[in-house]
């Protein structure tokens, strides 16, 4: 996922009001300046909760797939999103994977002796 533009515009106004990067650094309690610029210039976003955290954002969280459900009409799905052929919505773990879990499942690697 991407920084919203609220987010970076936030993080400008509050670079234009301090001054330096450093700065806005220790405001939100990062220790280094490259944390807050990469957000506010490149749409960078940390994965680490804490830093999620530090800028006002939920923490991302795992998803864990069950047979059987299905993504109710009208839900709020993050981008890279796909439908299945067999008309299930899924989110992919690899660019390169076209069906969804259930018609796919992954292969567990044997290891040989």
């Amino acid at each position: 996922m991407r920084a919203s533009p609220s987010l970076r515009a936030s993080l400008h106004s509050l670079h234009d009001e301090l001054d330096s990067w450093q700065a806005v650094a220790d405001r939100l309690g990062f220790k280094s300046k490259a944390t807050p610029w990469r957000v506010a210039n490149q749409g960078w976003l940390p994965k680490d909760p804490a830093s999620l955290q530090k800028l006002g954002l939920p923490a991302l969280v795992g998803v864990q797939f069950v047979p059987g459900s299905t993504i109710e009409s009208g839900a709020l799905i993050g981008e890279g999103s796909r439908s299945c052929e067999c008309g299930v919505e899924f989110i992919s773990n690899h660019p390169r994977r076209r069906r969804c879990f259930y018609c796919s499942p992954i292969r567990r690697s044997v290891k040989h002796e």
